[in-house]
């Protein structure tokens, strides 16, 4: 999404190179405040930040901040699925995009349901995976050579460059939720100082280089879209960047998917049950728990027969 963002500041804002990489330095560095001051507290504010907002507020007042975060989060899941369907789509054209999109979700579906540690894992190799695709790529694009108007393709306004500001700017506050929870396994004499310019830094670092990836390869892609483009003017090497994008994408979306599923589970089930209180919770499970007893049975009986004598006796006594 970063390497798609980037290019938007030739391609749509049509801002001259310099103009572009500029605004997404200046705007990476001001947003980069926003998801630093989220991990600064580190493992001090001792719980996840659900709970604590529910214990701070109570199940009402958290609920603002618990549906702010599902729509980002949902937002994110579908647009890494646009994106894994274009990188498909172009990775194989036989493949239509709606297609693409739909196999993209079941991918990142699949990847869910493994679980979370699978997840984390993934999520350490696709930091480096990323950052090793975008400067190979990078360097295969160059060396094959840019347009001779690259540096002056374009005409500055102050509007366009604004508004690349805002956008790269916004694009570090939209990972602050994907960092505050981890921050708490940080070690416990972390400093706050020291883990705000951490992850100041890394936070910029890594979000700046496909940014400037996608605003150095935009005057070099045939078309509108970055990702075709990128496969495009690589050449050779276009089809194995464009299945590192898929890989990467596949995971940012099981990510994504999973952390929306615990907002959206605690919205429509954790929070109606809060406001019912605890005895009409007590009587919500015991009636859920006796019907969950009666199916079970209902299912079992036809199998009595086949029951050794030991088991057979403990079931006619329940």
């Amino acid at each position: 999404m970063a390497l798609v963002t980037g290019a938007m500041a030739v391609q749509v804002f049509h801002q001259p190179l310099w103009s572009g990489i500029l605004a997404v330095l200046v705007g990476q560095l001001l947003g980069g405040a926003c998801t630093a001051s989220r991990w600064a507290p580190g493992p001090q504010p001792g719980g996840p930040r659900g709970l604590r907002s529910r214990a701070r507020f109570g199940s009402p007042g958290a609920l603002p901040s618990v549906a702010v975060a599902a729509a980002v989060y949902l937002a994110l899941f579908a647009a890494h699925l646009v994106l894994a369907g274009r990188s498909l789509h172009a990775l194989a054209p036989n493949v239509p995009l709606g297609a693409g999109i739909l196999l993209a979700a079941v991918g990142s579906a699949l990847l869910c349901l493994i679980g979370r540690r699978l997840l984390h894992l993934l999520h350490r190799a696709a930091a480096v995976i990323l950052a090793l695709g975008s400067l190979a790529g990078l360097a295969v694009v160059v060396a094959r050579g840019l347009p001779a108007d690259v540096l002056t393709r374009g005409g500055f306004t102050f509007a366009g460059w604004l508004a690349i500001v805002a956008l790269s700017a916004l694009w570090q506050p939209a990972l602050a939720p994907y960092v505050a929870d981890p921050a708490r396994s940080l070690p416990r004499p972390a400093r706050t100082a020291a883990a705000f310019r951490a992850t100041y830094g890394g936070s910029c670092l890594g979000s700046l280089l496909p940014f400037l990836a996608g605003a150095v390869v935009a005057p070099a892609c045939p078309g509108p879209d970055p990702v075709a483009g990128f496969d495009t003017a690589a050449g050779a090497f276009g089809p194995v960047l464009l299945a590192l994008f898929l890989l990467i994408l596949l995971h940012q979306g099981a990510l994504t998917l999973y952390r929306a599923v615990h907002r959206c589970v605690e919205l429509t089930v954790t929070a109606p049950l809060d406001f019912l209180g605890a005895r009409s919770r007590r009587r919500c499970d015991g009636a859920a728990v006796f019907s969950v007893r009666e199916q079970a049975a209902r299912i079992l009986d036809p199998l009595r027969p086949l029951y050794p004598e030991d088991v057979r006796g403990f079931a006619d006594t329940r």
